[in-house]
């Protein structure tokens, strides 16, 4: 609701027709990704203008699908409570089964992103090669290493595991439940100056 007033404005439910929905279901479709994930953001419209100016990825068939099944719920009840003639957000396909391909790094983009001199204020030096090198030699997301602790490392026969999951304390959880996952920890990470990843305390790792 909050995406489509931003968009539209506060319109009266019976002007919201079919024209208008489909309006809707173009910009969800071509909303940026990372849309509304940041501290601040661009207005819809204009974030949809620079996605498509930069091809930038964009959401899921199965997001636009999420906004409009509530729309659609909702409409329900107003159909049925006289408020609406009819209810715009049902019948429409989405294309759920899109996969996204993203190319991997090359050898000298990674070689320059590891020999870059950090330069930040926000976090050390140490914290963005100990963020670089984990997701090197394990692939995890962003978010998934900085929410590292040291809780979540297991010894599992014999071998240092990253144990992905949810930390309910900090509101935060991988993406999708098969993001919880056991990942084993190369020795070059355990070695790692700065690290110290079997270090015997439970507070954060010195990535997070």
């Amino acid at each position: 609701m909050d995406l489509f007033i931003e968009a539209f404005g506060d319109m009266p439910v019976k002007k919201i027709t079919g024209t208008v929905a489909g309006e809707f279901f173009d910009l969800l479709s071509d909303l940026p990704a990372t849309h509304g994930k940041g501290r601040t953001g661009l207005p819809i419209r204009d974030a949809v203008a620079q996605a498509r100016e930069r091809g930038q990825e964009t959401v899921s068939g199965k997001t636009v699908k999420n906004h409009f099944s509530r729309l659609s719920a909702l409409w329900m009840h107003l159909v049925q409570r006289e408020m609406a003639d009819r209810n715009p957000w049902a019948g429409w396909d989405f294309n759920i089964t899109k996969k996204i391909v993203r190319r991997g790094w090359t050898d000298d983009e990674l070689t320059l992103l590891a020999h870059t001199p950090w330069s930040g204020t926000s976090v050390s030096r140490t914290t963005w090669a100990g963020v670089i090198s984990i997701g090197m030699f394990t692939g995890m997301r962003l978010g998934e290493i900085c929410n590292l602790r040291r809780q979540d490392i297991d010894v599992i026969e014999g071998v240092p595991c990253f144990h992905v999951r949810p930390h309910p304390e900090d509101n935060w959880s991988p993406k999708t439940s098969a993001g919880i996952r056991i990942i084993p920890i190369h020795s070059h990470l355990l070695t790692m100056d700065g690290l110290s990843l079997l270090r015997d305390n439970r507070g954060a790792l010195p990535v997070s």
